[in-house]
């Protein structure tokens, strides 16, 4: 990792940045959102857990390993090309302008249920996902190297959101609030939860390798991979969990159940951070705000 000088050498600074970059979209409120959704399918938590540990470990392989292909310089577009051709590559571009609208729907509507509850409804999500969609395209306009710059540190306020909120929040969950239906309905709660987890995690396939055409070409493939399999995989794993968790406070605790109805999840991440006061509604601020680094990355 060091050169013989003992400085960090140029190769090893880019991927401690790639893995940064992806600690920043990962951590975001739609990642807890994800997390809501097994729950609400009837899954227990620890059944909800399983899938997320065990999916996220087998599919964030396949982004890690596109990863490496940025060492090219080329990138996933370009790829897709060579390997469907000129007419097959235009079924590729519409998948992926589906998928991407998609996932930013899903960031900026997961943001803007956050801005909502913090208002108590004076804020509508529409106005919610106006602010979300104005800074992402400020950003964006600014280029891929301030896009860079910016996710060094953006992962580090959502983080504090979630390990504070866990902490507050913690009283309310309850493992054991949800039993898991048996036989078919079990099995297609279970499944369909799969699914959903899965194509979150791959969804980083059509872009993975774009933000390392710039690396030295003799970086080691290997810490490429391992720095994008840690990026995606560790974050992911940890919110979404915490989303798990926090459904399971409105099984038991019925305020939480009623501000989830009426915010998303916004609403038990609200009522979780409320024995933090003041600090808690600042944090719900940063918690509906960590939208803006994961939805540059399709825009």
């Amino acid at each position: 990792m060091l050169a013989h000088s003992g400085q960090i050498t140029p190769a090893t600074m880019q991927i401690q940045k790639l893995t940064r970059h992806r600690l920043s979209a990962n951590m975001a409120v739609a990642t807890l959102n994800v997390g809501t959704i097994g729950g609400k399918m009837g899954l227990s938590f620890w059944d909800c857990f399983a899938i997320i540990l065990v999916v996220n470990l087998a599919a964030n392989l396949l982004p890690a390993w596109t990863a490496t292909f940025g060492l090219t310089g080329l990138r996933m577009t370009t790829f897709s090309r060579y390997s469907f051709g000129y007419w097959g590559n235009l079924l590729v571009v519409v998948f992926s302008m589906v998928s991407t609208t998609g996932w930013n729907a899903v960031n900026s509507i997961s943001g803007a249920s956050v801005l909502y509850a913090l208002s108590d409804g004076k804020l509508p999500q529409w106005a919610g996902v106006m602010i979300i969609c104005t800074t992402v395209w400020i950003i964006c306009v600014l280029g891929i190297t301030w896009i860079h710059r910016l996710d060094a540190f953006l992962w580090i306020p959502p983080f504090i959101v979630w390990c504070v909120a866990a902490g507050t929040g913690a009283k309310h969950f309850d493992g054991n609030a949800i039993k898991s239906p048996t036989g078919a309905n079990g099995a297609a709660a279970a499944f369909s939860f799969i699914a959903v987890i899965f194509s979150f995690a791959v969804s980083w396939i059509n872009c993975a390798a774009d933000y390392n055409v710039k690396m030295p070409v003799n970086t080691p493939r290997w810490k490429i991979f391992v720095a994008t399999y840690i990026g995606i995989c560790v974050p992911t794993v940890l919110v979404q969990t915490l989303g798990a968790a926090l459904y399971s406070g409105t099984e038991v605790n019925h305020a939480w159940k009623v501000a989830f109805e009426e915010a998303g999840v916004g609403g038990p991440l609200k009522m979780a951070l409320l024995p933090a006061g003041g600090f808690g509604k600042f944090l719900l601020v940063l918690a509906g705000l960590s939208s803006i680094p994961v939805s540059c990355i399709p825009s």
